[in-house]
């Protein structure tokens, strides 16, 4: 266990994306992702780093909110590095 959380999401797509909150459980979420809307834009190629105070347990998985549109999202689990 550490005790602060640095998550790195790099956009490998050849189009934007719009992400928003994420969240770290042992299963995929199930509320709703739209939560405050989107959070950043990723352009082609950029990456976000978010680093947070708190817990991440090996058994836990990392999620993120990815938007398809203003109101329409999906988590998406988040490769994590060993």
């Amino acid at each position: 266990m550490r005790n602060s959380v640095r998550v790195e999401l790099t956009n490998k797509s050849e189009k934007p994306v719009l992400v928003g909150d994420a969240t770290a459980l042992r299963g995929k979420p199930k509320d709703d992702c739209v939560g405050p809307g989107p959070a950043a834009v990723l352009q082609p190629g950029e990456r976000l780093v978010d680093q947070r105070p708190g817990i991440l347990s090996p058994s836990m998985k990392v999620f993120v909110s990815v938007f398809t549109g203003e109101k329409t999202c999906k988590w998406v689990e988040v490769a994590r590095k060993p």
